[in-house]
């Protein structure tokens, strides 16, 4: 087995190669190509037969996607621009965004070309842009995510969450010194007290006025007996 293009070095291990296989060491990216093996007879036939197939070294992320830009918070009716740029692997990662879990549609995504490292290394970038609507929003959360696989053998992924809604109306607002909007609160009613009867044990002028000439009444008749 010997490869067909190759620019790198790297050594083969015995103890770990057998008949079907060969243990490649100390490869790099320079070791991608196509490597074929071959297998001869003996004299006098000298028959052989070879196949052949590609390799491919591959460098995966050491760490997730990251989320730039974007809002704490988001209103239905808000456009909402956010972009996700995956860490330096080889080849670059494949980036999707998904909305509470809903994978999005092309037609909110615009992918930029490859960013190619010193290192050989590249990176990948996908924006994501959409007008925020009712349905983006589960008990007024919206999360987004976003995805960075290689093949079938890596995949790694970052969630951001906004805080919003739908927009209610309020009363009339003040601002104050540029701080937050606070709704301006009537005060609130004051009850009337209702005026306290006041008792009185005493008897009113025409119940005192009977009183005083049923009393002379009886002086008088009392005299005339004496009399």
């Amino acid at each position: 087995m010997y490869p067909l293009t190759l620019h790198s070095v790297f050594s083969f291990q015995l103890s770990k190669s057998g008949q079907r296989s060969v243990y490649l060491r100390s490869v790099d990216l320079n070791s991608t190509g196509t490597y074929r093996c071959e297998v001869s007879a003996e004299a006098p036939s000298f028959q052989s037969v070879e196949a052949e197939r590609d390799m491919k070294v591959m460098v995966l992320p050491t760490e997730g996607p990251k989320i730039m830009g974007g809002q704490t918070q988001y209103n239905v009716g808000d456009t909402v621009a956010v972009n996700c740029t995956s860490a330096k692997s080889k080849p670059a990662a494949t980036l999707r965004w998904f909305i509470n879990d809903n994978p999005v549609g092309p037609e909110y995504e615009t992918e930029y070309s490859t960013i190619l490292h010193e290192d050989g290394l590249e990176s990948s970038s996908l924006s994501l842009r959409f007008v925020a609507k009712d349905k983006h929003f589960v008990n007024q959360n919206m999360r987004l995510r976003c995805t960075a696989s290689i093949s079938r053998i890596y995949t790694m992924s970052n969630e951001e969450m906004f805080v919003g809604g739908r927009q209610q109306s309020s009363p009339l607002q003040i601002t104050e010194n540029g701080s937050k909007e606070k709704p301006l609160k009537s005060p609130p009613n004051p009850k009337r007290k209702q005026p306290k009867q006041l008792q009185s044990s005493s008897v009113g002028s025409d119940g005192f006025s009977f009183c005083h000439w049923l009393l002379v009444l009886s002086v008088l008749m009392l005299h005339l007996r004496i009399t």
